[in-house]
């Protein structure tokens, strides 16, 4: 993890952005920043060459850290919750960003498996598994005295890419509530 020059707050809520190291993640993480969020920058590659984009989220505003990780990767997940329990003992929100393209893109007739299973162990298990074990894991229950209040929420990023179209960005945004 790499931790920078701006304070943690404590009172800000923490939010965990996967697939942010630059895109569509990082200026969600920027945006989010300059409402003074901790936030929790989340990739594949090396926090040495992550130091950019958590520079980005500093000079917004926010506390911002970098953990890798691979979120397709049941050891590398349970690792990712575990530090982010640690070092925070909350998370607020989950902004689940991270996805691939294939790796060729080919007619149905000729795609390969290897292009395929890889693009559903980023897309769809990952972001799956990873919202199952952070709601799983208790970090999503911090208010204890307001029971009627919004305890975490759960953000799915899905990007459209089409040849030759701009892509298209939709999400949709989950309120865990206590009962």
């Amino acid at each position: 993890m790499s931790k920078t020059a701006n304070k943690y707050n404590p009172d800000a809520d923490v939010i965990l952005i996967t697939g942010s190291r630059r895109g569509i993640g990082l200026g969600i993480g920027v945006e989010l920043a300059k409402k003074g969020f901790n936030i929790i920058l989340n990739g594949t590659t090396a926090a040495e060459a992550s130091q950019d984009a958590v520079d980005s989220v500093n000079a917004a505003g926010g506390y911002g850290v970098y953990i890798q990780a691979d979120i397709s990767d049941p050891k590398q997940r349970s690792k990712l919750i575990s530090t982010i329990k640690k070092d925070f003992g909350k998370l607020n929100v989950l902004v689940n960003n991270a996805g691939v393209a294939p790796l060729k893109r080919e007619d149905i007739l000729i795609a390969g498996e290897e292009s395929f299973d890889r693009l559903i162990h980023i897309n769809l298990k990952g972001p799956y598994f990873l919202t199952r074990d952070i709601s799983n894991s208790g970090m999503f229950l911090v208010i204890e005295d307001a029971p009627s209040l919004p305890v975490g929420e759960i953000v799915d990023v899905q990007v459209l890419d089409v040849v030759d179209q701009p892509p298209v960005c939709r999400m949709k945004v989950v309120r865990l509530q206590n009962d």
